[in-house]
């Protein structure tokens, strides 16, 4: 049983990309039928927990959210979206991302800290404390807002040290507001761009498209801190 071996969250992530696909093939006559779209999937201990296919975007809509916000936000919100659908870290995990966190020579980010309602503090589990392997890409991204972000403190009197949370306010140069993602996504959904999903959504669109490619779950479970 899949169960034995992966969170409720893996299996109906799983399920919903397979079944996504079938119902697919079934409209382009590939297949008669969809046999999997009425099995009984392992439930959630609470329904916020509960992950269905609205929450989970596309590859074009993904790509339609990066351009929207690369064209129209700033800087950091840019960064925000493109490392939560990069990496599948959890909002509060980017929120609490500082410089020293990353690793540019050896190509991960070690994330150790979370922060929410509650504050910045270490992560909610072992698990949580984990390290990404990142793309090439993302870190020559993160490269160049470095900079922008240093040339912000400089602005603001300031230097830009190593223990600097990444994401900062570009008026103050301090950390990010904690809704600041929850807003920015609202916003974007307002324009037009994506349906409305919370930050959370791209935890899920993150697995399903490494799902999607065929990518085994062993290789990124680790990455969301998966049980």
């Amino acid at each position: 049983m899949l169960t034995m071996r992966y969170s409720v969250s893996t299996v109906r992530t799983i399920h919903s990309v397979l079944n996504g696909a079938i119902h697919a093939a079934v409209e382009d006559e590939i297949l008669i039928r969809n046999k999997i779209s009425k099995i009984n999937l392992p439930q959630f201990k609470s329904k916020r927990h509960e992950v269905s296919e609205e929450d989970i975007l596309n590859e074009s809509e993904i790509a339609n959210l990066l351009n929207y916000v690369k064209e129209n936000e700033s800087e950091t919100h840019f960064t925000l979206i493109l490392l939560l659908a990069s990496t599948g870290m959890r909002k509060g995990e980017a929120m609490a991302l500082r410089w020293n966190d990353v690793d540019f020579p050896n190509e991960i980010i070690s994330i150790k800290r979370t922060r929410d309602h509650l504050g910045e503090r270490s992560t909610k589990t072992d698990n949580s404390e984990r390290t990404i392997d990142v793309s090439t890409s993302l870190l020559k991204h993160l490269k160049k807002y470095k900079i922008w972000a240093a040339q912000k403190k400089l602005i603001n009197g300031a230097k830009l040290n190593e223990d600097d949370h990444i994401l900062i306010n570009a008026s103050t140069t301090g950390p990010i507001a904690r809704m600041f993602p929850n807003q920015l996504m609202e916003r974007v959904f307002e324009k037009g761009v994506i349906k409305r999903v919370t930050p959370h959504a791209l935890r899920h669109t993150y697995a399903s498209l490494l799902i999607a490619k065929g990518i085994p779950v062993q290789q990124w479970r680790n990455s969301l801190e998966i049980p």
